[in-house]
């Protein structure tokens, strides 16, 4: 079982279309789950790898003799030199993968996070606004649409003191699954959330699931009685039921304690 921590708040930001408490509401009654994108994610190095040229200064020269002409197909040979020099002498590769468009290799790819733990302090603090939030728990979960959607399995992310990199002078499949390598490497401070990761290429936004995937609900410890009272009615309103559970804070324990929704 995998978790997603959700706000039940039902204030709506400014900028934004609808309320977390609406958000809830859709994976509930309409069994959708929304995919972000890099640019979004809450940790500014989250899958922005370091990009590095790491080879012989024959093969720097031909990486950026190729990119360049790539890039600039109509200019003249004599501006393709100036440019090749310039990126060659000063061994800017991110600029040059920017300006080739090649970083948007990166921005093909929206992500769904889920956690391992659901009785975790922080993750209900941080991601379910102080424990007033709610816990989903999904089994095997499994993408649907309008086109048959392949198997996407969820991918444990991996932690590190130090950022991912990647040569972009290796072979172009090589380098193709050190791309997806980085979309599951984070920082070792990030490693209370137990994150794992499902993956769609090509995509984003709401995307559905198979109903029978949603088993747990799980209110934290200080939501509010009638927001509990109406997501339990989403929830029992559903052909299979997600089992309701209740977090409460240990008496004498830095703990939280999962009990069935009374």
């Amino acid at each position: 079982m995998l978790y997603k921590y959700r706000s039940l708040c039902s204030e709506r930001n400014e900028n934004e279309d609808s309320t977390e408490l609406e958000r809830v509401k859709g994976i509930i009654v309409d069994n959708v789950i929304w995919f972000p994108y890099r640019n979004t994610l809450n940790d500014p190095f989250d899958c922005f790898p370091v990009l590095c040229s790491n080879g012989t200064d024959k093969e720097k020269y031909e990486f950026c003799k190729r990119a360049i002409n790539q890039a600039y197909p109509g200019s003249s040979d004599g501006d393709k030199q100036g440019l090749i020099n310039h990126f060659y002498q000063n061994a800017d590769i991110e600029q040059l993968l920017d300006d080739c468009g090649m970083l948007k290799k990166f921005d093909q790819f929206s992500i769904f996070s889920l956690s391992e733990d659901k009785e975790n302090l922080l993750m209900w603090s941080h991601y379910a606004n102080n424990h007033s939030g709610v816990c989903l728990g999904f089994k095997d979960l499994v993408l649907t649409g309008e086109q048959p959607l392949p198997v996407f399995r969820s991918k444990k992310v991996i932690y590190s003191e130090q950022r991912y990199s990647i040569n972009w002078l290796l072979e172009k499949e090589e380098r193709k699954d050190k791309i997806m390598e980085s979309l599951i490497r984070k920082l070792e401070p990030w490693s209370y959330e137990k994150e794992h990761r499902i993956i769609l290429p090509g995509m984003g936004g709401l995307v559905k699931y198979s109903a029978e995937c949603l088993e747990e609900i799980i209110f934290g410890n200080d939501s509010d009685a009638e927001v509990v009272r109406e997501v339990s009615r989403w929830a029992k309103a559903r052909e299979k039921q997600p089992k309701l559970y209740k977090a409460r804070l240990h008496k004498t324990e830095g703990k939280i304690i999962i009990e069935p929704l009374l």
